[in-house]
């Protein structure tokens, strides 16, 4: 992975396209995260690793936990290169 300094100097950010396309080689079939944007960001299918979004009211692990029972749901069939969007 690559880090870069941010533009405001708020210290380090991760290069995400750096971070997914060696996210697939070392066998991660799935990404799991709250960020919504990232879908728009990123060229999911080119990067071939499924990812679950999720969306809770605010994203504190108390309002992500109850997500939990559709997220293993969601691994059951989520396919490489597809996103699944699950709301709290």
């Amino acid at each position: 992975m690559r880090f870069r300094q941010s533009a405001s100097n708020d210290g380090p950010v991760l290069e995400t396209v750096s971070f997914f396309v060696q996210l697939s080689p070392r066998g991660f079939q799935v990404f799991i995260t709250a960020d919504r944007k990232l879908q728009y960001q990123q060229n999911i299918p080119a990067i071939g690793i499924a990812v679950v979004v999720l969306s809770g009211v605010h994203n504190k692990i108390e309002n992500l936990r109850p997500l939990l029972p559709k997220v293993l749901d969601a691994l059951s069939s989520i396919q490489r290169g597809t996103v699944i969007e699950i709301a709290g």
